[in-house]
């Protein structure tokens, strides 16, 4: 009737808008695998007019190397139509109209119409994904490969959530063995282990940057080693807040700076030692000094008085020899 085709493209219509409103590039596959309807997005993305694609093999969006593979999932799906992803896990890729290849994600849904069993395809770019992949996987590489250890761990419970190669040496765990744990493995005692986290947390919450610490920490067999930490936070998609963690082992350094240190309190010690000596050995020759002035002073003024007594004729002078005769 007049109205029920009325209402069929209304529906159609409403469709159409959905399907056009879609972020995604949608096709719709006929059976035998040619495109009945695409949507603008499709038309941008692939860089394809609309009218050139209605009626194609929807392989024409793919590159040569993956249109037989292509064909041959398309025949498996249309035997047993169901709602499912693909591309997530596999490497696909589309081909613009220009010849040029990016990754896709597509997902298949069965359409079920008067004429028969439709499938939509939507299909997503995901240059951007891959992209994120991609750097992610380097970052990975990067950490995993740093001269550094570093660990992240999850700021709500203090639990290690990943660490690199060099940090499990740097404490002595096994390849694995650090995730999983708590940073208190690393303290001598519960105690110390709070007061670490509430000088970091303190000093996180008023700087916009880092917190460089150096501290003494215990490997997994008991011994102790000095180790510099650099903290800052991180807001990670999967663990939340976390610390981020680059551990250097100083021991070597504050070992050389303690001997340094011993040294320099040894020799000014041992000049303090002589520095003394030296003052005691001056105040005796000040004090012989002393004397031999006072005695010289004592001598003078004692030939003084002779020679006044003398030059007075006070005194006479009688000359004897060495058996006692005078002279």
């Amino acid at each position: 009737t007049v109205r029920d085709v009325a209402e069929r493209r209304k529906v159609e219509a409403k469709f159409r808008a959905l399907l056009e409103a879609t972020p995604d590039a949608l096709v719709i596959v006929g059976s035998e695998g040619l495109i009945t309807l695409v949507n603008a997005r499709t038309e941008t993305l692939f860089r394809h007019p609309r009218a050139a694609l209605i009626g194609q093999h929807v392989e024409v969006l793919l590159p040569d190397r993956l249109r037989t593979k292509d064909v041959g999932h398309r025949q498996v799906y249309s035997a047993d139509a169901w709602v499912r992803a693909m591309g997530a896990a596999l490497d696909l890729y589309g081909l613009r109209g220009d010849g040029t290849e990016f990754p896709i994600e597509i997902s298949l849904s069965p359409l079920e119409t008067e004429g028969g069993t439709l499938t939509l395809t939507a299909i997503r770019d995901a240059t951007d994904r891959k992209r994120t992949e991609s750097t992610l996987k380097l970052h990975g590489v990067v950490l995993h490969n740093m001269m550094e250890g570093v660990c992240l761990v999850r700021t709500r419970d203090h639990v290690v959530v990943y660490a690199n190669p060099r940090s499990e040496r740097l404490f002595g765990f096994e390849a694995g063995e650090l995730v999983g744990q708590s940073i208190s493995v690393a303290y001598d005692s519960p105690s110390e282990m709070r007061e670490a986290i509430t000088r970091v947390s303190t000093a996180l919450a008023v700087t916009d940057g880092g917190v460089t610490v150096e501290s003494h920490r215990r490997r997994k067999d008991g011994s102790m080693f000095w180790v510099r930490s650099q903290l800052s936070i991180l807001d990670h998609p999967e663990h939340g807040s976390v610390w981020v963690i680059l551990f250097d082992d100083i021991t070597r350094r504050r070992e050389a700076e303690d001997a340094i240190t011993r040294a320099r309190d040894e020799l000014e010690a041992r000049v303090q030692e002589r520095t003394a000596e030296l003052s005691a050995a001056n105040d005796a020759l000040r004090a012989q000094e002393a004397k031999r002035l006072e005695a010289e002073r004592a001598l003078t003024l004692a030939e003084e008085r002779f020679a006044r007594l003398f030059s007075s004729g006070i005194l006479g002078v009688l000359v004897v020899d060495s058996q006692g005769a005078v002279t």
